[in-house]
């Protein structure tokens, strides 16, 4: 409709001013023309009308040549029609084609152009099909350009006739705009009429093209599915579409927002957007953020037309742990319409920045035994900015070591390494400070601790040391050894050995009982191609004084270093010393073929190889060599059980372990000592509270010589955020993986096992579908042992994305205890990222665990839906629970 008005005489056509007005007084958009021939000037609204609306229009300030303006502005009001009766189709049920089967058996994808007067929704193909069209019948929508706008597989076909199948969603389409409707025959024998789109098909509001309104219309494409640009003979290949049109032209609304509604942990730099329904003027957006207090929150708004979405960008970052409330209203659309209401949701945002800190280091804090290569590291607990770390590491004597600084974003770890090797038996105190993020935020204070390096290392043979015969000419794998005692006690740290250049690897040394016990073994890296190599033990291993001990090496190509003769007299360099064959059996021993424990001995030969032993320190007192979690952590599980590591064995029941919260409060709860591993744990009662500071503090702990240690050490860290309130789910809803339909289709049963930090009940499943992923899914929950809990049919699935079914009645978990949660996916294609679990997924208060926590993680099983017990790749099926906590 294009109101008009006609004048008694010529005007001039610039003075005219033509308004159009909805009901509510909303103008219409659209642009003023003027015929001098008719004295007629007409409105061209930009978009088509409402349905059974009125509107006023309105005509002023007309002027003739003679400067002469009209009397007073001319008025009216009219009433649009009625929406037509929908859902409408181009060809009627009775409508038939001249060629039922065309013989023509090469699969093709046949389409028509059309057009609708009015906006509407297209909510599915339908086609003519004869009896030998045979197969799978897919229907699609395209844009005039080819853009796929929404494709749907026939089913419940009939042998021949009008066939139908209906779109997951209606596509909304616009007025006087051309788009293809397309079905696919992958047998060919379609339908069809020739020279039919010489003429327009014309069932209004719906158009089929006649060629030439818009190119050729009947169009086609023979090969796989794909959008159909050629023409033949404006043949018609009789596929329709299915279309309804919109009862009165919906008002603009508010379809998603962000943050969404009741978000929590909302980042202060947040710009909150609204998307609309439809394209909106953007001067008539309202949008107004305000806080707790009901101020306004200064800022700008913007609108993308392109997305129909407005953002509102703050003059200044958000207050911390504060409320606010987002409104948007006003938003008109082309033709005047309003948004029926104001539009509001809230929003929390988080609480006050965490500020940079250290949470853990190595050596770990009064280390003593330290290799005196180490380079000391600091791991934060957020990324910070290389520039900005400064670290130093001083000895006893304040002096500054010389040294670089490196920093691995990955790892968020900075690394000291010292220009030279640190002096043994030396105590040194390692400073991190000045750590700041990407807002500029900097650590509190400097974060310092101390660790002592070993006492210089004793060995049988000196540096200078070197064989009679550097390569033997022999290239067998073979096992060299040597029988050695020390004077004192002390630790073994290491094996060496001489190298010619014929002696390829890789090698491995190892240290042995006199009876053939392995007590530790380590391969050889970065060997020089001859001299001697030396490779450190992961743990230092304690021998005992004067007892027979054998250190090897094996050489998987021979050519060892050699001296004949050499044990007939003892190798002695206190406090070690090689023994003299016949102080305790043969030595200089070997072993040909596979690397095991050398016994054969050939002329008292001296193989070069050799420990690296450092004497005890007589009374030393225990210390915390580790703690968990690190000290300043934060994030920490309510169900933490913090741990201490000491030095060296203590007596478990002398060892105090407390832990008390911010107002001094002590937790209660137990204390273990494993002494396997030197390690004490504190298990509490209950779990602890969210969002809250935790000091542990161990003391008392005393060796079997009495010595306690000197200080209690004590540590802090904080615990994580509430969770989010319930629902609750391992993933987000925003959460994808790296591989929608993996390419297999075996029916398979796939799964996650998972914990909650508290007790609760299970309600549902959920699981993400990619396109592929067809059929009837189950969803389950079992124990860690594979007891059936619950399970449940999907329904109402969509076509891709995350599904959730929920259980006729839910099942109460336990806090800190494994289940598997899982669905049966029947024809396989499920989604799958790998190498997920190789660490936790943490979304408190439910854990998808890590591989290796409780057996492997991502768990399947092929064949019928069963308990789901094979692993591959740690690999992420995309299962996951809906929890509700107690």
């Amino acid at each position: 409709m294009k109101p008009a008005v006609t004048f008694n005489q010529s005007v001039t056509g610039s003075s005219v001013v033509f308004g159009l007005k909805n009901a509510a007084g909303a103008s219409v958009s659209g642009s003023v023309a003027y015929e001098a021939a008719t004295n007629k000037a007409t409105f061209t609204p930009t978009a088509a009308l409402a349905f059974n609306t009125v509107y006023t229009a309105t005509v002023s300030g007309a002027t003739n040549s003679s400067g002469q303006v009209m009397a007073a502005p001319f008025t009216w009001s009219f009433t649009t029609a009625a929406a037509p009766a929908c859902p409408c189709t181009v060809f009627s049920p009775s409508s038939l084609p001249a060629v039922i089967s065309v013989n023509d058996g090469n699969a093709v994808e046949l389409g028509m152009k059309f057009r609708s007067d009015v906006a509407g929704s297209v909510t599915g193909v339908r086609f003519y099909k004869g009896p030998t069209n045979s197969g799978t019948h897919t229907g699609h929508l395209w844009s005039a350009g080819g853009a796929l706008l929404a494709t749907v597989t026939f089913t419940g076909e009939t042998g021949s006739g009008w066939q139908q199948a209906n779109f997951a969603t209606p596509v909304a389409i616009t007025a006087n705009t051309t788009y293809v409707v397309s079905y696919f025959a992958p047998n060919g024998n379609y339908a069809a009429t020739g020279a039919f789109f010489a003429n327009s098909a014309d069932n209004a509001p719906l158009h089929g093209l006649a060629s030439g309104m818009d190119g050729l219309n009947g169009v086609y494409r023979y090969g796989a599915s794909a959008f159909p640009g050629e023409s033949y003979n404006n043949t018609n290949y009789w596929v329709d579409a299915v279309f309804s049109a919109e009862a009165s032209a919906p008002a603009p609304a508010v379809t998603t927002v962000t943050p969404a509604n009741n978000s929590t942990g909302v980042a202060v730099e947040v710009k909150p957007t609204v998307k609309f329904n439809q394209a909106v003027t953007p001067s008539s957006i309202v949008f107004a953020i305000k806080d707790s207090a009901n101020t306004n929150v200064a800022g700008s708004t913007a609108y993308d037309a392109a997305t129909n979405t407005s953002t509102f960008t703050p003059t200044a970052t958000l207050a911390y742990n504060t409320q606010y409330t987002a409104t948007v209203s006003g938003a008109a659309n082309s033709g005047g319409q309003a948004m029926n209401g104001p539009f509001s949701w809230a929003f929390m945002t988080t609480a006050a920045a965490v500020l940079p800190s250290v949470a853990s280091v190595t050596p770990a804090n009064n280390t003593s035994n330290v290799a005196v290569d180490t380079k000391p590291t600091a791991a934060f607990n957020q990324d910070v900015a290389a520039s900005s770390v400064i670290f130093t590491v001083k000895n006893a004597a304040n002096a500054a070591v010389p040294g670089a600084v490196s920093y691995n974003a990955a790892t968020r770890t900075a690394t000291f390494a010292p220009a030279a090797t640190l002096a043994n038996g030396t105590t040194y105190t390692a400073t991190v400070s000045g750590a700041a993020n990407s807002t500029g935020q900097t650590m509190g204070s400097p974060y310092t601790w101390t660790f002592s390096t070993r006492a210089a290392s004793a060995t049988v043979f000196p540096p200078e040391a070197v064989p009679a015969t550097v390569s033997t000419a022999d290239g067998n794998a073979v096992e060299l050894g040597m029988k050695f005692r020390a004077d004192t006690a002390g630790i073994v740290t290491g094996v060496r050995f001489y190298k010619g250049e014929s002696n390829a690897g890789p090698h491995t040394g190892r240290l042995w009982t006199s009876t053939g016990i392995l007590l530790a073994d380590v391969t050889f890296t970065e060997e020089t191609a001859s001299g001697w190599q030396e490779a450190l033990f992961a743990s230092p291993v304690p021998i005992a004084a004067d007892t027979t001990y054998v250190v090897s090496y094996f050489a998987p190509e021979g050519f060892y270093s050699s001296t004949g003769g050499y044990f007939t007299s003892s190798a002695d360099r206190a406090p070690l010393h090689g023994l003299a064959s016949g102080t305790d059996g043969l030595n200089g021993v070997y072993r040909y073929g596979a690397s095991a424990y050398p016994t054969e001995s050939h002329n008292n030969t001296n193989y070069w190889v050799d420990v690296v032993f450092h004497a005890s320190t007589t009374g030393q007192a225990p210390i915390v060599t580790a703690a968990s979690p690190s000290d300043g952590t934060t994030g920490v599980p309510v169900s933490v059980k913090p741990t201490v590591t000491f030095n060296q064995a203590v007596n478990g029941s002398a060892v105090a372990f407390s832990l008390k919260n911010a107002a001094g409060a002590t937790v209660p709860g137990s204390a273990t000592y494993d002494a396997a591993t030197n390690t004490a744990v504190f298990s509490p009662a209950a779990a602890l509270a969210f969002s809250t500071s935790y000091t542990a503090t161990v003391s008392g702990a005393t060796n079997d010589a009495g010595t306690t240690m000197p200080a209690p050490h004590s540590w802090s860290f904080t615990t994580s955020a509430a969770p989010t309130a319930c629902p609750c789910s391992v993933f987000g809803p925003t959460a994808t993986p790296a591989t929608a339909n993996t390419n297999d289709k075996k029916a398979v049963e796939v799964g996650m096992k998972f914990r909650s930090d508290v007790a609760g009940m299970v309600t549902g499943v959920r699981f993400f579908k990619g396109s592929a992923n067809v059929g009837t899914h189950v969803g389950h929950l079992w124990s860690a042992t594979g007891t059936l809990l619950a399970s449940v049919t999907f329904t109402g699935e969509t076509s891709s994305g995350w599904q959730q079914a929920m259980f006729t009645t839910p099942v109460p978990i336990t806090a800190n205890t494994t289940y598997v949660v899982s669905y049966y996916a029947p024809v396989g294609s499920y989604s799958s990222t790998r190498d997920y679990f190789t660490k936790a997924v943490d979304r408190a208060p439910l854990h998808g665990l890590a591989s290796g926590v409780d057996g492997a993680n991502g768990v399947f099983g092929y064949g019928t839906a069963s308990f789901p017990t094979d692993s591959f790749r740690n690999t992420n099926y995309w299962v996951d629970v809906v929890f509700n906590a107690s």
